[in-house]
């Protein structure tokens, strides 16, 4: 896929993708089709070529469905690049441009659950290099001639390089984009999820946020804080705290009240905890109709040879009375498994005459004769 910057460039790129064709895979293109811009009106190069030029009729895009439809494609999955990664729209021809890539990775059951790379090339597509669109990642540099400086560079995945064996990053940085092949990629962190205003014109190139390292800012004390020069020890819990000094007395700071009341006060109306209403509640009246009988746990224990009973194991007392009674109902139930067994009961006969009914209303068979061979 070749992007264009303007329209006086189709030519040019029109030829050397057919000489590409023809020297490539050894074929010739016969005919090509598209809209009527000018700028594919190429009349005496097809004529050389021998390939026909169709256009669409003006206002019937239809008739070209098939780019259509493939611009659609590429469009949506891209869409879904941008938004899932959160970069800026500013590099959007290099989403477009790992779009194509998958999409000739992908099986498509339009041709057979085949991949377009196993069609073309005649050989399974490399899996290895696919990696999360704009995640994490750090490349090595080897052009650094202090040893002191870092040997990585953080920056973002952007995609591939047509030619070269390598991956194109976008330096987090110094927002330069270059190509490496010792990439370390941590497909499980976006940077721009963080900051997504990174790379817009009011962001300085030194203002990005690490999505690794970053911590939210702790609560420094607006009292200052004195500097202790004694010497310290180590205390068993890795803490150091001050060695006793005999000649002089020891002092007891007083925190500040202010802070102490900070947190000490008792909670604001906005995270009181909520009321609990003491009214006394009643099942439903209907639910008086239902009757049932649970045993006794200790009655259903020593009655029962079971070594596991599930009543030592399942409990209804912190179950309210509504769908206390609703179990009960549920296990009293018996649904019928057979025909023979569903006659001997008065209500499924009459659901089934009702069904039988309902089908004869919408006339959904024809009583015919039976066939001489039945």
């Amino acid at each position: 896929m070749v992007l264009l910057k303007s329209k006086s460039e189709v030519k040019t790129h029109v030829q050397n993708f057919i000489n590409l064709i023809e020297n490539q895979f050894e074929t010739k293109i016969k005919c090509i089709r598209s809209d009527n811009g000018p700028e594919f009106f190429l009349k005496e190069f097809f004529s050389s070529k021998g390939i026909i030029h169709q256009t669409s009729c003006v206002y019937t895009p239809q008739q070209n469905g098939r780019v259509e439809h493939k611009h659609q494609h590429i469009l949506n999955v891209a869409r879904a690049l941008m938004f899932q990664s959160k970069i800026s729209t500013n590099f959007w021809s290099y989403a477009i441009k790992h779009v194509i890539f998958l999409i000739n990775r992908v099986p498509s059951p339009v041709i057979s659950y085949k991949t377009p790379f196993e069609l073309l090339y005649k050989t399974h597509p490399d899996f290895s290099m696919i990696k999360f669109f704009c995640c994490l990642c750090y490349a090595s540099t080897h052009n650094q001639s202090h040893k002191f400086q870092p040997r990585l560079r953080k920056g973002a995945f952007l995609g591939f390089q047509n030619g070269t064996k390598g991956y194109v990053i976008l330096d987090i940085k110094t927002r330069e984009i270059f190509i490496s092949r010792n990439v370390v990629f941590h497909e499980s962190f976006f940077p721009f999820h963080i900051s997504q205003n990174l790379f817009t014109s009011e962001t300085q190139p030194n203002s990005h946020i690490d999505p690794v390292s970053h911590t939210p800012p702790q609560f420094t004390p607006s009292t200052p804080i004195t500097t202790n020069t004694e010497p310290t020890i180590s205390q068993p819990n890795g803490l150091p705290s001050p060695l006793p000094n005999p000649s002089t007395p020891h002092k007891t700071d007083t925190p500040n009240p202010n802070i102490i009341d900070q947190y000490t006060q008792e909670p604001s109306s906005n995270h009181a905890i909520p009321r609990r209403s003491n009214r006394v509640t009643h099942p439903p009246s209907y639910l008086s109709d239902y009757q049932f009988q649970i045993l006794s746990l200790k009655s259903a224990q020593s009655s029962s040879t079971c070594a596991y009973p599930i009543q030592s194991f399942l409990s209804y007392t912190h179950v309210s009375p509504s769908h206390h009674h609703f179990l009960m109902i549920l296990s009293s139930e018996h649904e019928p498994t057979s025909f023979h067994e569903a006659v001997k009961h008065q209500c499924w006969c009459d659901a089934m005459k009702c069904e039988i009914k309902a089908l004869q209303l919408n006339q959904t068979w024809d009583i015919v004769q039976t066939p001489s061979h039945v």
